[in-house]
């Protein structure tokens, strides 16, 4: 029978130096890429969760006909992007990313972060409008996928 000895990396790696020595005459700086241990948790594309949104800004009469990714500056219809950007970064999409998509430079992204902050501490109407996109964006969800990235921010004050 045919047993293959299984290798370690470590081992593998000093063969192949000892290997590499003796045929050159020096030994090689190896660079290993190790898998990353952080899984990035993206959830779902960004224009799914931009449809979610949608729903909500249909809803609000001021601003119905409108997009989030639009140019125009009405308070709800930025309330909604203060809220899009704060999902979307807990989802672990990167800044320019969220941008891109907004069609916003990234440094627009961190304000949102910052004033989205801001507006919860302050706004009882923000905070509510948030629970309420939060919640129904978390029972759209399959129910294979978690919620772990996304922090509903009012249940982790209470936590700390």
């Amino acid at each position: 029978m045919n047993k293959k000895k299984e290798y370690t990396e470590e081992q593998t790696t000093e063969s192949f130096k000892r290997s590499f020595y003796r045929k050159f005459g020096y030994t090689p700086l190896i660079i290993l890429e190790r898998p990353s241990s952080k899984r990035p948790s993206l959830i779902m594309p960004l224009d799914e969760l931009e449809q979610h949104f949608n729903i909500f800004i249909d809803k609000n009469i001021a601003c119905k006909g409108y997009k989030l990714r639009s140019r125009h500056r009405y308070r709800e219809l930025v309330d909604y992007r203060f809220m899009f950007a704060h999902i979307a970064r807990s989802m672990e999409y990167k800044l320019t990313t969220i941008g891109k998509y907004l069609k916003k430079h990234h440094s627009s992204i961190i304000h949102y972060e910052n004033a989205f902050e801001n507006m919860m501490e302050t706004s009882e109407c923000f905070k509510e409008k948030y629970n309420e996109i939060f919640n129904y964006i978390k029972t759209k969800i399959k129910k294979d996928d978690k919620l772990p990235a996304v922090v509903n921010t009012d249940e982790a004050r209470c936590e700390s």
